[in-house]
């Protein structure tokens, strides 16, 4: 079975040969991806490594599916180097924070 793990588009680093690297950019950018899988993942101590590694790779195709910003991607180690747009950086919308802001005017009045 291939090795498989979670990144996002722009980050510009291997998770696999640079995790540090890989895990402090996706931290700074607010992405915690990590964090992410694990809500997902369905892991258990009980499970084989395989098993283990099947389920991880079944989140990561759910989260990937799902995908709703775009951001996301499937990488194994052996390919990571030659995917279109890898570490390229996201339009700058995509960083905004997605709460928008409202005014007086935008809300209706509660009495």
């Amino acid at each position: 079975m291939k090795v498989c793990m979670l990144t996002t588009i722009d980050n510009p680093f291997n998770p696999f040969t640079q995790f540090d690297d890989w895990n402090r950019f996706d931290e700074q950018h607010g992405y915690y991806t990590n964090a992410y899988l694990a809500r997902i993942a369905r892991t258990s101590d009980e499970l084989s490594d395989a098993d283990y590694a099947s389920e991880v790779e079944r989140a990561i195709d759910e989260i990937c599916e799902l995908n709703v910003l775009g951001i996301y991607r499937k990488v194994y180690e052996d390919s990571f180097d030659s995917l279109p747009n890898q570490g390229k950086p996201l339009p700058d919308d995509v960083y905004e924070d997605n709460e928008a802001a409202e005014t007086d005017e935008d809300t209706p009045d509660r009495q």
